[in-house]
């Protein structure tokens, strides 16, 4: 008598029978329902209008670091075109 299921077989098998378990007896018998699921609000933070504010500092006057790199990066992360 040979096996002829693999490791991936068996697994298969035995997550969807856990599943089923762990379904109740009134999930499997109730009816679909004809209304759509409600959506979410979307967030304020997300929210289209939002302008960002500017540097709060004169990065002319920070050591250690250009004046250059400080406003390419606020640029490119925060006064860009919206993607």
């Amino acid at each position: 008598m040979s096996n002829d299921y693999s490791r991936r077989d068996f697994l298969a098998t035995a997550t969807a029978g856990a599943m089923l378990a762990a379904l109740s007896p009134e999930a499997l018998a109730a009816p679909p329902s004809a209304e759509p699921a409600p959506t979410a609000p979307i967030p304020t933070a997300f929210a289209p209008g939002h302008e960002p504010k500017p540097l709060p500092f004169d990065p002319a006057k920070l050591d250690g670091i250009s004046e250059k790199l400080i406003r390419s990066h606020w640029e490119n992360k925060y006064g860009g075109p919206a993607i």
